[in-house]
């Protein structure tokens, strides 16, 4: 509401003074306020409006990507689980 009366205030000041600039940008910024402010209000009526068949539902947490994820790609299968057998169990759930 602050940024309302701000750019409000600042487009009377500027009518009354003469800034034909700050006038323009006031009015740009009023009109940049009430478009993201329709938009947001489509959006979110629209993705309260999803029918629970629409959306995917919860995630299992073992299909996760990070948890696959090593970070040595250029390594090999064979030679990857070589390198785990070595390594204390604790660092690979």
């Amino acid at each position: 509401m602050k940024w309302w009366a701000g750019a409000i205030l600042l487009l009377v000041i500027a009518l009354l003074f003469g800034m034909d600039l700050l006038a323009y940008a006031m009015y740009v910024l009023l009109a940049v306020m009430i478009v993201s402010r329709f938009v947001t209000r489509a959006t979110v009526s629209a993705s309260l409006a999803l029918s629970p068949s629409d959306t995917l539902g919860p995630v299992p947490l073992t299909s996760s990507p990070m948890r696959s994820y090593r970070g040595r790609e250029h390594v090999s299968v064979a030679k990857d689980e070589q390198m785990r057998s070595k390594r204390s169990p604790a660092l690979y759930p």
